[in-house]
């Protein structure tokens, strides 16, 4: 070979060489995407191969108003922003029921399965777990360590038991949630560290996506968590960032990206505000939920024992014996990471691990809720919104995060104290002690499980007796159950310390190994990794099991009974009061009939107020039901009809006709105002109140109504936002609509805007003049038209702040291209 031909080919290697540096960068990342997806088409086999869907009752219970919902808008109905079918009525996109399209991501996760319709249905639950493995795995790495550590917690946090409970229980907008917290603090690291329009607009994007998707207490938590990383960087420095100042403006940075966020999502938050004012969660004194309320679901010390043996509480429903309400899963993290998470508190001078190590802390004690009052009270007096939230115990999910996280440091610091200079025998003599305890425990269990059981059984029996003096409800405890659910609890609690004794002996055996130089590093990470996997996989596989079903069984056509069949035969306006259970259930929804009960997280309060004060203390008179527009009572059993009761159908369920019942629009010539809500709801519940006749108010209207005889009024149109109704008046009359009043809803008379009173308590009314009207209510929003234009410009500057970093890549990628090209024609 002549030395022109052997320098053009070493030229020819050097270009193909550095052309090909950045797949060699990016392999690892590669790499590691491929085992996660892989680990999860393994481990959610059913939901990959099987085309299986979760069908517990919360993934059901959306179907109710969704499916009318998104049968209006198909047949070119307008964006629903009122749901009337719950609770006489109330928002639907203000109070997050329905808002498709807003978080435009399921916009294109919509669009790949029209395109490659052989996806199974739950490629869209599955992508999120592996988003929030991938980037807890891409936030260690920025933090310098190595791809096995990072892969490791990447595997325990995907697979919490926690969030996979989240998605399994279908609460499929907390677990997205979720799934942004370690990409919204990847983005605001990046920013602190770099300070460049990229990193910029990738924290708005991050916040933005994830407050669009929802889940407002977990956004709130993430938010925290980047407070908190933002604080250490203030306050400890590094050498690239020396200046107090500097540091100040890159706060600055984060600070601008997340009002740019919050803008993103104002076309969803500026109606949810709205709305706050008139819900359970913000219309009560001080702005929010009432503390006993606030702190229902509050995680406890005795709880954490499960962070060791998950069963060590039952395991949810009917077996769990803890201090909340009720549950159904234990917030178990595995025995690994939670070792090795200690083992990483050993590098507590560094920034990352501080912050992971208050991170966990902090989440811990605020879980607490009432068990931890003094700093729960804290931030429940003085934190913006904070008071709105309940279900302390949620906030686990950053405990768990930061578990996961201080658990890669851990296995960062046993792969660099084998690489150290060897004098240090801590670590090593730390891990056999480890083994050496879990050994002691698995034969401790073995060998006196017996004795053991019967002071488990002491606490549990305890433990139910405690809870059930506290409820005053002494008379329901029976010993001899407390003991049947104490011997069933013990056998699971057995089996999983001898199950976590075995995989915590197995691992930290392998560390000890590794740190002898008996296994190299590749082979502790992948035997780390497997017995995590086995143990939380176990734990999971309980949880959701389950709640596994076939596709079919979220359609609303599942709901479908005789009794659907026979309600939907009348095509009236009218409302169906529900008796014992089905008070709460919205499924009657997906049908277009409207329940007079309902259940959401954050109902009116005028409902609320309406419901304590009148449905609850069961003061239901004919009259309070004739104005209500119940038409149909709905029993699971047969019951005293009454005079004005009768049978109408006797299948699966008694359905009851009420004849007196009126309209859902009609008239009266009286009006009686009030100047106190307490006055109007002792009225409606008297007995001379004839709601026929007389509108309560608490206001005098403009024009008073003279006479209705000789009148009448027709609804000539019912849509989710629009009502339209024809009267022909003789005199002066009171039009009653019994839908729940709102303010956002407007009147106009002949296209004339007018007042609309709130009446009954709860209800619309407007005055009408002598002759033939047309009256349009219409839903209207000033908030959301704001929020829609915050929203455009947020997004603008979002797609210019990735612009130029955009083009630079595809600069990048044409010239690696051009060189490629140039060196196979040489």
């Amino acid at each position: 070979m002549s030395k022109k031909r052997k320098k053009a080919r070493q030229e020819r290697k050097k270009t193909k060489k550095g052309t090909r540096a950045l797949p060699l960068e990016n392999r690892p990342v590669l790499l590691v995407s491929l085992l996660l997806a892989v680990l999860l088409a393994l481990l959610f086999n059913q939901l990959v191969f099987g085309g299986k869907v979760f069908v517990s009752p919360d993934a059901v219970a959306p179907v109710g108003f969704a499916s009318v919902a998104q049968e209006s808008m198909k047949a070119g109905g307008p964006y629903p922003l009122w749901n009337p079918y719950v609770f006489f009525g109330m928002p639907s996109f203000g109070s997050l029921t329905f808002n498709p399209y807003v978080y435009f991501p399921d916009v294109i996760l919509t669009g790949l399965h029209t395109v490659l319709p052989f996806l199974p249905p739950m490629t869209w639950l599955l992508l999120y777990y592996f988003l929030a493995g991938l980037f807890l795995f891409l936030l260690l790495r920025d933090g310098g360590l190595s791809v096995g550590a990072g892969l490791f917690a990447a595997v325990a946090f995907m697979l919490t038991p926690n969030l996979v409970a989240v998605g399994a229980h279908g609460h499929g907008s907390q677990l997205i949630t979720c799934a942004f917290i370690p990409i919204v603090l990847l983005a605001g690291a990046r920013l602190l560290s770099r300070g460049d329009a990229l990193s910029f607009g990738l924290l708005a994007l991050a916040a933005g996506l994830q407050l669009l998707r929802a889940h407002v207490q977990v956004v709130y938590y993430t938010w925290l968590a980047l407070g908190l990383y933002v604080l250490l960087f203030l306050l400890m420095k590094s050498a690239t960032e020396a200046t107090f100042v500097f540091r100040l403006r890159r706060l600055a940075y984060v600070a601008l990206a997340l009002v740019v966020a919050l803008a993103l999502a104002s076309v969803l938050y500026l109606p949810v505000h709205d709305y706050s004012a008139f819900s359970s969660r913000g219309a009560a004194e001080g702005g929010g939920l009432e503390f006993g309320r606030a702190t229902d679901w509050s995680f406890s010390p005795v709880e954490t024992m499960t962070f060791l043996v998950p069963s060590w509480l039952g395991f949810g429903g009917s077996t769990y014996w803890g201090s909340m309400p009720f549950t159904d899963y234990p917030n178990y993290m595995g025995i690994l990471p939670l070792f090795l998470a200690v083992i990483g508190l050993l590098g507590l001078r560094r920034r990352e691990v501080l912050f992971f190590v208050l991170l966990a802390l902090f989440s811990l004690l605020v879980s607490f809720g009432k068990h931890f009052e003094p700093l729960y009270r804290l931030f429940y007096e003085y934190l913006p919104y904070f008071n709105k939230f309940r279900v302390p115990v949620m906030i686990l999910v950053l405990l768990q995060f930061a578990v996961a996280a201080l658990a890669a440091y851990g296995v960062e610091r046993v792969h660099r104290e084998r690489d150290s200079a060897g004098k240090d025998t801590t670590l090593r003599r730390a891990s056999l002690w480890i083994a050496g305890g879990f050994l002691v425990v698995w034969l401790v269990w073995l060998v006196f499980g017996d004795s053991l059981g019967a002071w488990y059984s002491g606490l549990v029996t305890d433990s139910l007796k405690n809870k059930a003096m506290a409820a005053g409800a002494m008379r329901n405890f029976s010993a001899g159950a407390a003991a049947g659910l104490a011997g069933r609890c013990f056998e699971m609690v057995r089996k999983d310390v001898l199950i976590v004794a075995l995989i915590g002996l197995a691992g930290f055996a392998g560390v000890h190994l590794f740190l002898r130089r008996k296994l190299s590093f590749l082979v502790l990470a992948a035997v780390l990794v497997v017995l995590t996997v086995v143990d939380i996989w176990r734990v999971n596989t309980r949880i959701f099991t389950p709640m596994v079903g076939e596709p079919a069984s979220v359609s609303a056509e599942v709901f479908r009974d005789d009794t659907i069949e026979f309600l939907q035969r009348d095509t009236t306006l009218y409302r169906i009061l529900p008796l014992a259970r089905d008070f709460m259930d919205n499924r009657y929804a997906a049908f277009g009939i409207a329940n007079v009960g309902g259940y959401h997280a954050a109902k009116p309060m005028l409902y609320e107020k309406f419901y304590d004060a009148v449905i609850q203390p069961r003061k239901l008179s004919p009259a309070v039901l004739a104005f209500l527009n119940v038409k149909y009572i709905v029993a699971p059993e047969y019951i005293q009809p009454g005079e004005m009761l009768s049978l109408a159908h006797d299948g699966s369920k008694k359905v009851y006709v009420f004849r007196d019942v009126l309209p859902r629009a009609y008239l009266v010539d009286s009006v009686k105002v009030f100047q106190e809500e307490a006055a109007v709801l002792e009225e409606i519940v008297s007995p001379s109140f004839d709601p026929s006749r007389t509108a309560l108010l608490l206001e005098s209207p403009a024009a008073g109504p003279v006479a209705k005889e000789g009148s009448s009024v027709r609804i000539t149109s019912y849509g989710l936002n629009e009502v339209g109704i024809e009267t022909s008046i003789a005199q002066t009359c009171f039009l009653v609509l019994s839908d729940l009043y709102y303010p956002n809803w407007r009147v106009e008379i002949d296209g004339d805007p007018t007042t609309i009173y709130r009446t009954n308590f709860l209800f619309r009314g407007v005055s009408v003049p002598p002759g033939k009207h047309e009256v349009r209510f219409f839903y209207h929003s000033r908030s959301l038209r704001a929020g829609m234009f915050l929203s455009a410009s947020a997004s603008a500057v979002i797609i210019l702040s990735l612009l130029p970093a955009a083009v630079r890549f595809f600069r990048r990628g044409r010239r690696s291209e051009s060189a490629r090209h140039n060196s196979d024609v040489q």
